[in-house]
C-alpha cells in the first residue's frame, strides 16, 4: 500500500502581482523541501503583526542543486496556523546581497542585517518587535528555561519581543566571532581559539578576535532560547557597561558544518564594552578627552575632520552659524522628529536615535530650522508626553551619541526643560559648549541657569569660532569686566570680526567708550578695530545699523588728531574717510584729512614707507611712495604685489618683474598650500602685466613672459600671448620666446 504524501501545513498564498518573478509552484517546491530541511536556513526574527497575522524572516543557504541563495519572509496565522504568506527572493548567490540591499532600502528598512537585540526588517524604528534587553551578567546558565526565564524578567517588553522555542539555526553547530580590545590576550575557553589581533593606533590595547565553536543540545538545532544563552555563556563576566547598548548577532557566512555569527556592535553601539573599546569614542568623550589632557580645546579642534576622500570640509559650527546669521528660515516639524520624541518619551530610546540618526544622515538636514517649530509642538504635546523619559533620553544621548545633529536633538530637549539643574548636567554641557560646534545649543540651556550672565561670559572666553560670535550675541554688558572684554577681544574670531562688531559696539555703547578714552591708549586702538570692522560690514549689519554713528565718526577722529603719530590710527582715519566719502558726509571727510595732511602726519607717512611700510597710505597722501612698494614687494610679495601699481620707472619695474620670476620659481616647496600659491602668484603675474601695460614702459620681458607661458588660467595664457603679439609688432621677439608661444 503506498504511503500518501503529507499535505503542507498551510494554505500556500502568494502575491503574483509583485513578486510573479517566482511561479506559485516554485514557491510550493521550496516550501515542501523548507519541510524536509533540504534547505538550511537561519529565522532572524519576527518582524512585524497584520491583524492577527505574524511576519517572520529567514534566509537560506544556497542551494547545491541550482546555485542558488535564497531570502523568505514568512505570515502565519497565530491562532490556527493555517494561513501562511509566502514571499521568496531568489537570485544567484552573487546577487543576493544586492537584491536585499535595494528592496528593503525601497521599503525603509535598515540597511543592514541580524538578529537578538534589532529587528532589522521591520519597517519601523529599531526600537519595537524583536528587540531584547539583556545586560549579560557574570553568571552563565546551563538551563535553557531558566535562561528565558531571567531574560523576560529583566525588561517587561522581552517576553513579547522573542520566541525562544522558535528555531534559530537549522544546524547542530554554529561558530561565535567575539571581539575583545584589551592590554593582553584574552583567556580562551575551551571551545575558542584566537584568530586575530589587530593592534590600535595610539592606544595601550589591541583587538582580539575569537572564534567560539557552540554545539546545539539536541544535536539538530538552536531554539532561539538555546542560542541567545549559548551567546551569553560566552560573553558571561566578559563585557561590563554594555546597558542600553544597541549589539547585533549577524550571521557573516557559512561553514561546512554550520554558520559563522558575529556578535558585534550596531550603529547605536557608542560605549565600551568593559574596557574593551574599539577605538569609537562620542563627541562628549572626544570633548572631555581633550579637556582632561590639554585644560582647553584649541582654535583647530574639529568635530569635522575631513572624510578620506575630501581635502577639506566645513568649519565646526557652519551650518548653524551661517543658516542662523543668512538662510534661517523655519520650517514645519517634519514626521521623524516627532516619532523620534514620541519613543523617546515611551521610553524607546535606542528607537528614538536611530529615528534621528536616520533623519539627519542626510547631510542637508540640520536641526536649527526646526527648532521654532518643535517647541511649539511639545509645548502642545506636553500633557501626552513624558518629560522625564525625554530628559532620560536627551543626556544618554548627548553623552554616547557619535552624530552632531543628534547631539544636538539632545541639547534642544534639555533646554526645554524647567526643572533644576544638577551640577554634574551643568559640568557637561559646560564642557560641550566649548565646542564650537555646540556652543549655540548650549547657550539655549545657559539660559535658564540662575549665574547665565556670569556662566556665558566664562564659555564666551573659551570658544574661537562661531561658538564666539553666538556667545558675543548672547552675553549681556552686565559688569566693567565683560565690558573690558567685549572691547579688546570680543569680536576676535577665526570667522569674521564683522559678524560680531556691531553686537559689541552696542553693547558697550562704543562712542562714549571713544569720548572717554585717552588719545594714546589700548581702549582707542580697539575701540577703533569694531569701527573699522562696522564700517566694513561685510556678512552681517555694519555701522548703518548702529544708532549715533555720525558722533561717533567725530568723536574717533577727534581723539586721533590728539594721539601721538601712530599708523594703525592713521590707517583707521583713511579708512573712515573713505566711508564718509561713501555717504557724503563732507564735514567728517574734511576732518580726516585735516588729520591726514598734518605735517607730523606726513612726515611719519615718509620715514615708515622708507622701510616699506604703510606704502599705500603714503601714496594716497601724495607721497612718492615707489622706493617703499619695492621695499614691501621684496620683503612680502605675496601680500604687497598689488602695490606695484606705485610703480613707473622702467628700471622699477625691470627689477620687480625679475625679482619675481627668480623668486616664484624656487619658492613653490616652501609654500603649504600650492593652490594658494598657485592662485597668488597668477594673480601677482597679472599684476605685473598691469603695470606695464599702464606705465607703457618698454622693459625685456623674455623671463616674465616664459613664466607666463607656464601658469594654467587661461586669462594668464591670454595675455601673455597678447604681450608677445605685441613684442613681435614692435620687433622685439626673441627666437626663442616665439618658439615657446607656438608650442
Amino acid at each position: 500500500m503506498a504511503v500518501k504524501k503529507k499535505a503542507l501545513g498551510w494554505e500556500l498564498i502568494t502575491d503574483l502581482e509583485t513578486y510573479g518573478k517566482v511561479t506559485e509552484k516554485r514557491l510550493r517546491e521550496q516550501l515542501e523541501r523548507l519541510e524536509r530541511r533540504e534547505i538550511k536556513f537561519l529565522v532572524l526574527q519576527p518582524s512585524r503583526m497584520i491583524g492577527e497575522t505574524a511576519f517572520l524572516q529567514a534566509s537560506y543557504e544556497f542551494d547545491p542543486a541550482d546555485g542558488m541563495l535564497y531570502g523568505i519572509e514568512f505570515g502565519f496565522r497565530l491562532k490556527d496556523g493555517e494561513n501562511m504568506i509566502m514571499r521568496n527572493y531568489p537570485a544567484p548567490q552573487s546577487q543576493l546581497e544586492k537584491i536585499f540591499e535595494e528592496y528593503f532600502t525601497a521599503h525603509r528598512v535598515p540597511n543592514f542585517s541580524g538578529w537578538l537585540f534589532v529587528n532589522v526588517f521591520g519597517s519601523g524604528p529599531l526600537m519595537g518587535k524583536g528587540q531584547l534587553h539583556w545586560n549579560f551578567p557574570s553568571q552563565p546558565y546551563q538551563d535553557t528555561h531558566t535562561f528565558v526565564e531571567a531574560v523576560n524578567a529583566f525588561s517587561p517588553g522581552n517576553a513579547g519581543n522573542w520566541h525562544p522555542d522558535f528555531t534559530a539555526v537549522a544546524y547542530p553547530v554554529c561558530y561565535l566571532d567575539l571581539l575583545f580590545c584589551e592590554k593582553e590576550e584574552p583567556h580562551l575557553r575551551e571551545n575558542e581559539k584566537l584568530i586575530k589581533k589587530e593592534e590600535i593606533p595610539g592606544s595601550a590595547y589591541s583587538r582580539f578576535i575569537i572564534k567560539a565553536r557552540i554545539q546545539a543540545e539536541n544535536k539538530m538545532a538552536f531554539t532561539e532560547g538555546e542560542l541567545l544563552k549559548a551567546v551569553h555563556n560566552q560573553l558571561a563576566g566578559r563585557y561590563t557597561g554594555i546597558w542600553k547598548e544597541a549589539f547585533i548577532l549577524k550571521r557573516t557566512e557559512a561553514k561546512a558544518d554550520g554558520p559563522l555569527l558575529s556578535f558585534y556592535r550596531g550603529p547605536l553601539g557608542r560605549r565600551a564594552m568593559g574596557i574593551a573599546s574599539s577605538g569609537e569614542q562620542s563627541l562628549y568623550q572626544k570633548i572631555h578627552h581633550e579637556l582632561e589632557e590639554k585644560g582647553s580645546l584649541s582654535s583647530d579642534f574639529t568635530l569635522r575632520p575631513p572624510k578620506e576622500s575630501q581635502k577639506s570640509s566645513f568649519i565646526d559650527g557652519f551650518p548653524d552659524g551661517v543658516g542662523y546669521h543668512h538662510a534661517y528660515v523655519p520650517r514645519p516639524v517634519p514626521r521623524p522628529l516627532k516619532k523620534a520624541f514620541r519613543l523617546a518619551s515611551q521610553g524607546d530610546g535606542v528607537a528614538a536615535e536611530n529615528c534621528l540618526e536616520a533623519f539627519f544622515a542626510d547631510s542637508d538636514e540640520i536641526l536649527l530650522p526646526y527648532m521654532d517649530a518643535l517647541g511649539s509642538w511639545l509645548y502642545r504635546h506636553q500633557e501626552s508626553l513624558d518629560v522625564y523619559k525625554l530628559l532620560d533620553f536627551a543626556w544618554n544621548l548627548m553623552e554616547r551619541s557619535g552624530e552632531i545633529e543628534c547631539v544636538k536633538a539632545a541639547l534642544f530637549l534639555t533646554a526645554q526643560s524647567r526643572h533644576p539643574w544638577e551640577e554634574k548636567d551643568k559640568e557637561m554641557l559646560r564642557e560641550l559648549g566649548q565646542a564650537d560646534e555646540f556652543t549655540f545649543h548650549v547657550l539655549r540651556n545657559m539660559e535658564n541657569w540662575e549665574n547665565r550672565d556670569a556662566e556665558i561670559f566664562q564659555l564666551a572666553q573659551k570658544v574661537h569660532g562661531w561658538g564666539r560670535i553666538f556667545a558675543v550675541h548672547q552675553l549681556q554688558p552686565c559688569n566693567e569686566e565683560v565690558k573690558a572684554w567685549l572691547l579688546h577681544e570680543g569680536i576676535d574670531n577665526i570667522i569674521l570680526p564683522e559678524y560680531s562688531s556691531l553686537e559689541a559696539a552696542q553693547k558697550i555703547d562704543l562712542t562714549e567708550v571713544v569720548r572717554n578714552c585717552q588719545p594714546d591708549s589700548a581702549d582707542l586702538l580697539d575701540a577703533g578695530k569694531i569701527l573699522c570692522s562696522m564700517i566694513k560690514g561685510g556678512p552681517a549689519p555694519g555701522i548703518e545699523a548702529y544708532h549715533g554713528k555720525k558722533e561717533l565718526l567725530r568723536s574717533f577722529l577727534e581723539k586721533i588728531g590728539k594721539a601721538e603719530p601712530d599708523g594703525t590710527l592713521y590707517q583707521m582715519a583713511f579708512y573712515v574717510q573713505q566711508y564718509a566719502e561713501r555717504i557724503h558726509r563732507k564735514k567728517i571727510v574734511q576732518q580726516a584729512e585735516q588729520i591726514l595732511q598734518t605735517p607730523v602726519c606726513l612726515e611719519y607717512l615718509q620715514k615708515q614707507q622708507e622701510q616699506g611700510n604703510l606704502v599705500f597710505l603714503a601714496a594716497m597722501e601724495g607721497l612718492d611712495a615707489a622706493q617703499g612698494a619695492k621695499i614691501a614687494f621684496r620683503r612680502d610679495w605675496e601680500a604687497n604685489f598689488h602695490l606695484l601699481h606705485l610703480l613707473d620707472k622702467p628700471a622699477d619695474i625691470q627689477e620687480m618683474a625679475d625679482f619675481f620670476v627668480e623668486k616664484v620659481t624656487g619658492g613653490k616647496e616652501n609654500c603649504l598650500d600650492g593652490q594658494i600659491f598657485l592662485n597668488l602668484e597668477m594673480e601677482a603675474y597679472q599684476t605685473i602685466l598691469q603695470v606695464i601695460d599702464e606705465s607703457q614702459v618698454d622693459i625685456d620681458e623674455e623671463k616674465l613672459l616664459q613664466f607666463g607661458l607656464t601658469l594654467p588660467g587661461k586669462s594668464c595664457k591670454k595675455s601673455t600671448r597678447a604681450h608677445i603679439q605685441r613684442l613681435k609688432e614692435q620687433g622685439r621677439l626673441s627666437e626663442q620666446l616665439e618658439q615657446a608661444a607656438a608650442l
